[in-house]
């Protein structure tokens, strides 16, 4: 492995590995990293990214109006989603964490809806439409784990993979363009923001910021992420999603990153120097 610094970033790559450390937290690049004699290559695709590298500069909006943010909350009515030893439901977990980010942001001035905002069912397609009339500034679903092994534990936020790669968990390149991937840049910038904030606010395992093609993201005509708050078939992580002070921590980690990142939104780009290019590789 290699760390690379300066007085603002410190990135940890390893050779052959998708993973890189930025700042501590978990990224999942599209594409391995390549180590050959002293030199370092990642592809061109997540160099354009750049996660939160200084030399990315992102589109910025001259807006008089508050900003606006479409809270999805995972599964919900006949779909209970995962349900843990203790009867746990993932739909009401979901509910009652996005209306607590809700709360945050709309405190801070920021306009927010709900794909749902009570226990009912409610389809993909449904939630893929409300974002396409709504049309926020960013889109965040919520869900809740959960998997066979009870050990594994940890918070996770997924982006749409790019064209021509598999998903972090494996699987095939999909080739084709989705309207989740016009938004490359700014659904690093999001997930990042909202990976860091969980983590600082609650304490779970890092899973890391990862790709993946759920119908809800690659199909967000704007920003969008997906976050997995935690697992409910670990003991550990289903006692703290029963307690509403954890609950109120991870809203605050998610309202926290949106915050951040929708702040970047209004920040000047960082002045572009004789040389610069963003299509290195």
């Amino acid at each position: 492995s290699s760390v690379f610094s300066n007085r603002f970033h410190t990135i940890v790559v390893k050779a052959n590995s998708r993973r890189i450390e930025f700042d501590g937290v978990g990224v999942y690049l599209n594409g391995a990293v390549a180590h050959e004699g002293p030199s370092w290559f990642i592809d061109k695709v997540d160099w354009a990214e750049g996660v939160g590298f200084t030399w990315i500069s992102i589109p910025l909006r001259n807006r008089k109006t508050a900003d606006l943010v479409l809270l999805d909350a995972g599964h919900g009515g006949a779909d209970k989603g995962a349900i843990s030893r203790r009867g746990l439901e993932e739909s009401r977990v979901t509910l009652d964490v996005v209306r607590r980010i809700g709360k945050l942001l709309e405190s801070r001035g920021v306009s927010v809806r709900y794909t749902r905002d009570a226990n009912r069912s409610m389809s993909l397609d449904d939630r893929i439409m409300s974002n396409r009339k709504t049309r926020p500034d960013a889109f965040v679903a919520l869900h809740v784990n959960a998997t066979v092994n009870p050990a594994v534990n940890g918070i996770e936020t997924f982006v749409t993979a790019s064209p021509g790669y598999s998903a972090t968990a494996g699987g095939k390149e999909d080739e084709r363009v989705y309207p989740g991937n016009y938004t490359g840049v700014l659904n690093v910038r999001l997930a990042y923001a909202i990976q860091r904030n969980l983590l600082d606010y609650t304490g779970a395992d890092d899973r890391g910021v990862k790709r993946a093609r759920f119908a809800v993201i690659k199909n967000s005509p704007v920003p969008g992420v997906l976050v997995e708050i935690g697992f409910l078939t670990n003991s550990g992580e289903e006692s703290l999603l029963i307690s509403r002070v954890y609950r109120d921590r991870v809203a605050a980690g998610v309202a926290r990153g949106i915050l951040s990142y929708l702040t970047t939104l209004h920040k000047p780009p960082p002045p572009r120097h004789e040389g610069d290019d963003d299509d290195q590789g």
